[in-house]
């Protein structure tokens, strides 16, 4: 069911996360929220977030289905750190350096907290970016990563030169 958890939230509104016009903080009155796991999962999964397979599954009362790794063709879902083509080698090593580039700019700040913080922050991006699918890195990067460009990296991972070059440089419309 759904339940309204007490709490103070933080409402944000904006074209973009880099972008907020209005924020607001607000407190609601709902309900305190009781844990559904037992103590000893419970305690696992607030401790690390590197647990076995067969835990992950008491968690979530689901069995996970076995995933084939490397399966062709590719798509817009399939993680980054398992394209194995040239483009995609490519595109990997350079969505990682992305992390990298920011934690070696971080390594420059003065202030230690915002320096720890941002170095994290690098490090957390270049070890997350082989595990994100191209779908999921058009929609979090602000227009950087167009879709048509997902789409065009996508044919040239499966082998269609042509197809994926005429994506890459097709223009989308939006519909009225």
């Amino acid at each position: 069911s759904f339940k309204l958890e007490e709490g103070t939230y933080l409402i944000s509104v904006g074209s973009s996360s880099k972008d907020l016009y209005l924020k607001q903080q607000v407190s609601l009155k709902g309900e305190e929220l009781k844990k559904t796991l037992n103590d000893d999962i419970y305690t696992l999964y607030l401790k690390t977030l590197e647990m076995s397979k067969e835990t992950f599954e008491k968690v979530i009362s689901y069995k996970i289905p076995e995933y084939k790794f490397d399966s062709r063709p590719y798509t817009l879902e399939t993680p980054i750190g398992e394209f194995n083509t040239l483009y995609e080698k490519i595109f990997r090593k350079y969505a990682t350096n992305i992390g990298l580039k920011k934690y070696k700019k971080a390594k420059k700040i003065k202030d230690p907290l915002i320096r720890e913080r941002e170095k994290k922050g690098g490090i957390f991006v270049a070890k997350v970016m082989p595990n994100n699918s191209i779908r999921s890195l058009t929609f979090s990067s602000s227009g950087l990563f167009p879709y048509n460009l997902a789409e065009g990296i996508l044919e040239l991972s499966n082998g269609h030169f042509f197809k994926g070059l005429g994506k890459m440089f097709k223009k989308y419309k939006i519909k009225d």
